[in-house]
């Protein structure tokens, strides 16, 4: 994966079919945020969470369709980011767990997956405050050794 260019062959949906390459920027290092940029739109770009720091729970199984147009032959080639709906405001976030974005990370290869498990949602909460507060009270422990 050059420059984290990742490559969406067949596209995202609700997008223009030609706008198939798009660049994968963490907001900064060991955040849990990054920006998803379309290479040819500049005004093209998502927020994106990693779904595992919020959803420690959350799973994907991807079917084997999705597997080999992603060229996935081991799972644990796979990076899944979920695209983060902030148009309320940070506080009101909503993330959406139904369609996850599934990279191959061997070679960039990407796709927006749509999960047929009925337990995710598109507009699911995002738990800031949960997470935040978590935060605190490590940080304070480090802080009292």
């Amino acid at each position: 994966m050059s420059d984290n260019i990742l490559n969406f062959k067949f596209g995202i949906p609700g997008l223009p079919k030609d706008l198939k390459k798009f660049q994968l920027v963490a907001v900064e290092k060991d955040s849990p945020f990054f920006l998803l940029r379309s290479v040819d739109e500049l005004s093209v770009c998502f927020v994106l969470i990693d779904p595992f720091y919020f959803f420690p729970d959350y799973q994907v199984e991807l079917p084997d369709q999705e597997q080999k147009e992603l060229e996935l032959h081991d799972f644990q080639d796979a990076a899944v980011f979920c695209i983060l709906n902030m148009s309320k405001g940070l506080t009101n976030a909503t993330v959406n767990l139904m369609a996850p974005i599934v990279v191959n990370v061997k070679t960039g290869c990407a796709k927006q997956v749509i999960l047929t498990d009925s337990k995710y949602h598109i507009r699911h909460p995002l738990p800031l405050k949960q997470h935040a507060c978590e935060k605190e009270q490590s940080d304070e422990k480090e802080a009292d050794r």
